[in-house]
């Protein structure tokens, strides 16, 4: 029903006398919205593509979980009532990542590292620090804060996608005004989907943009062993690394600032990478029990709290923010 006309597949929802609609857009490209204005559905949702407020009344919650949007945060500037998933849970429903034998590893990134060489040749003796995000989430404030690890640490080189000429000549002049040789830069192709997660896996540390967190591309390098360094910010785009990177069991990675996340990166990176290595090595041994890879538990929170959105609207009962709990027993609350 992909290019039927919004009106014709509104019918077809109603038609079907759906429970539940589950909005994975929100507002970016390709969405619609204007189906959803026509309440085909008892309950509508938004769900995992649009890490914000849909800012409509005829959206009746969004799927979250504590970390990333707390009831505190929820209660000013979110139209939508939360559907919150138990913790240790993230809401960001991730891959299956049955391609990557925790195995193949390994307790450092050198295991990678020829792989990687294929398609992001870097000089010997280098220790990459990668940010595999969207060229927009790069800010000024971030960038500066990776200038400034560079500058302390003269083995590190900085790994992101291939970008635009103009964007690559302008981060080029931004790290020589900070003293950073250009040659510090190492830029690549996104890698064959069959490989991606091994050559990411070459990476020493995932560097997190702050202002608006990585969302795939974190839970990508956590599967890889690559210790994703955030902060959890005032909002929930700049909270999605963090509620990742906790459903890792990494809460070590989380800074407290932007000054604390360059800390945290020297204090990873020094020492030939010694306590990056910590990290790696902890993240590869609880792989196989990490909530945040464990698709089945997150299924059945999320089939919870569909089912009592489901419930309550079914009982014309008040809209109300939903709390599932690790045994899957439902609390409510306004």
């Amino acid at each position: 029903m992909h290019d039927a006309p919004s009106l014709d597949i509104a019918r077809e929802i109603n038609r079907q006398q759906l429970h539940v609609l589950l909005d994975l857009n929100g507002h970016t490209k390709g969405n619609r919205f204007d189906i959803l204005a026509l309440k085909p559905a008892a309950v509508q949702i938004l769900f995992h593509g649009y890490a914000g407020t849909s800012g409509a009344e005829f959206v009746s919650h969004i799927v979250a979980d504590a970390i990333v949007l707390p009831p505190e945060l929820a209660s000013v500037g979110f139209a939508e009532h939360v559907l919150y998933l138990p913790r240790p849970l993230s809401f960001f429903l991730v891959e299956d990542y049955k391609e990557l034998d925790a195995a193949e590893l390994g307790p450092s990134p050198e295991q990678a590292q020829k792989l990687a060489e294929e398609y992001a040749p870097a000089a010997r003796g280098s220790v990459r620090v990668a940010c595999f995000n969207n060229l927009y989430k790069v800010t000024p404030d971030t960038f500066a804060a990776w200038m400034s690890i560079l500058q302390a640490e003269a083995d590190a080189i900085l790994w992101l996608l291939r970008m635009p000429g103009a964007a690559v000549t302008r981060l080029l002049a931004e790290m020589a005004a900070a003293g950073v040789r250009r040659d510090r830069l190492l830029t690549s192709d996104l890698f064959p989907r069959a490989v991606h997660l091994k050559v990411k896996s070459a990476a020493t540390l995932f560097l997190d943009t702050l202002a608006y967190n990585a969302h795939s591309s974190a839970a990508d390098s956590l599967a890889a062993g690559v210790p994703v360094l955030t902060s959890a910010g005032a909002a929930m785009p700049s909270r999605v690394a963090s509620s990742l990177v906790l459903a890792a069991g990494m809460q070590t990675t989380i800074a407290r600032s932007a000054d604390d996340y360059v800390h945290l990166a020297l204090r990873a990176l020094r020492r030939q990478g010694r306590v990056a290595r910590k990290w790696r090595h902890a993240l590869v041994q609880h792989r196989p029990h990490c909530p945040l890879l464990d698709r089945g538990k997150w299924a059945r929170g999320f089939a919870a709290v569909l089912k009592q959105s489901a419930m309550l609207s079914a009982a014309n009962s008040p809209s109300v923010h939903i709390i599932a709990h690790a045994n899957s027993i439902l609390s409510q609350t306004e």
